[in-house]
C-alpha cells in the first residue's frame, strides 16, 4: 500500500527511516487495523498502537463482518481477538492478498500459541494491552511484512519473466518491445503490487531527436528507431518494461527502482546513444535521443498518470533545450 507515513513520536530529530535511542521508528505505511473481543480492549489496542507511530486503519467491519475498505485494500497487519472474534479472523485469512493475522490472547500464556495457531494467526500477544508488548509483537510483524515484499517481489519478477516469454509475439517488428495493449495489462498488476509493498517506481520516457524538426525518411527513421531500441535492450534489466509510445517516443518503465536508479539507466542510455553515432554515423540523421525521467517515491501515493506527467514534463524540458539532454523531474 502506498499510504502516507506513520506518525513517528519519539523520533529527536532522526529520520523516519533511522532508529533513536528510545523506539524503533515503524517502517514508512505500515497500517494495522484492530479488531478486539471488546470496546474496551478495542480503545486500548488503537491508543497504544497509535502512540508506537503505526497508522491505524479504518472501516475495520460492519455488522460483525470485515469491513469493505479492509477487503478492498487490506493493511499490513490485522490485530484480532481470539477466540470471541475467529469469524473476523477466518475472513481475513481468505483474502486473495492477506495481511499479518495478530492474535490477541487471554492468558495462560502455556496455551497461547497453541490456541492462536488454531485459528490461523501468524502471531499472538496476550491481553491485557501494553505498550511493549504491543511493540514486540508489530515490530516481529514488520520485519515479516518486509520479507514477504522481498519474496513477493521476486515472484514478480519471474511472472513478469514467464509472462514475456509467452508474449514475445506481441511485439514491435522493428524495436522488439512490447505494444501498448500488453503493457497496460501487465502495468495493472505492478501497480498493484506497488501499493500493496510500498516499493517504488520510475519512467525514463526517450524522445528522438530527429523527429523535432522533421520527420527522417521512412528507410532512416526505422534504423534509427532500431538502433535506439537495441541500445535500451542492453541495458534495461529483466524486469523493465520498454514499450512504443510513438514513432519518436520510447518509454521505459522501472519497478522496484527509485529516482537516482533512472537517472542512472537515462544516463547510460543518452551516452550509448552517442557512441553509436559516433562510431555508425546516422545517414545525415540528428541521431541524439532527449530522455525525460520520472518516479513515484515510496509512501507516497501511487498513480502512472503522475508518473507520464512528470517524465513527459522533463522530456520537453530537454528537447526545449535543444535536445541531447537528460532532465529529471523531481
Amino acid at each position: 500500500m502506498s499510504k502516507p507515513g506513520p506518525r513517528a513520536k519519539s523520533m529527536r530529530g532522526k529520520s523516519r527511516r533511522g532508529t533513536t535511542q528510545a523506539d524503533e521508528v515503524p517502517i514508512i505505511g505500515f497500517e494495522v487495523a484492530v479488531v478486539e473481543a471488546s470496546q474496551a480492549g478495542q480503545q486500548r489496542a488503537r491508543e497504544l498502537i497509535d502512540q508506537l507511530g503505526y497508522k491505524l486503519a479504518v472501516d475495520v467491519e460492519v455488522q460483525n463482518t470485515l469491513g469493505a475498505r479492509l477487503r478492498r485494500e487490506p493493511p499490513q497487519a490485522v490485530l484480532i481477538g481470539l477466540p470471541e472474534r475467529a469469524d473476523i479472523a477466518a475472513e481475513v485469512l481468505k483474502l486473495p492478498d492477506r495481511p499479518l493475522v495478530i492474535g490477541s490472547l487471554a492468558t495462560p500464556a502455556a496455551t497461547a500459541r497453541a490456541r492462536a495457531e488454531q485459528a490461523g494467526a501468524d502471531l499472538f500477544t496476550l491481553r491485557p494491552h501494553s505498550r511493549d508488548s504491543l511493540a514486540a509483537v508489530l515490530h516481529a510483524a514488520e520485519k515479516i511484512a518486509a520479507l514477504d515484499r522481498r519474496v513477493r517481489a521476486l515472484q514478480g519478477s519471474e511472472e513478469l519473466l514467464r509472462e514475456r516469454m509467452k508474449r514475445f509475439g506481441q511485439s514491435d517488428l522493428a524495436t522488439n518491445f512490447f505494444h501498448m495493449e500488453f503493457f497496460e495489462r501487465v502495468l495493472v498488476m505492478e501497480l498493484k503490487r506497488a501499493r500493496r509493498y510500498g516499493y517504488s517506481l520510475a519512467a525514463c520516457l526517450v524522445g528522438l531527436d530527429a523527429w523535432q524538426d522533421q520527420p527522417p525518411p521512412p528507410p532512416v527513421a526505422v534504423k534509427l528507431r532500431g538502433q535506439v531500441a537495441t541500445v535500451i535492450a542492453s541495458i534495461v534489466r529483466d524486469i523493465d518494461m520498454p514499450v512504443d509510445l510513438a514513432e519518436d517516443r520510447m518509454l521505459v518503465f522501472l519497478p522496484y527502482a527509485d529516482l537516482d536508479g533512472a537517472v542512472r539507466v537515462g544516463k547510460r542510455i543518452a551516452a550509448s546513444v552517442a557512441r553509436m553515432r559516433e562510431a555508425e554515423g546516422s545517414e545525415g540523421c540528428r541521431g541524439t535521443v532527449s530522455i525525460g525521467i520520472a518516479a513515484l517515491k515510496e509512501g507516497k501515493p501511487v498513480s502512472f498518470a503522475r508518473l507520464m506527467r512528470d517524465a513527459t514534463s522533463a522530456l520537453k524540458a530537454a528537447q526545449l533545450r535543444g535536445g541531447d539532454q537528460v532532465v529529471v523531474r523531481k
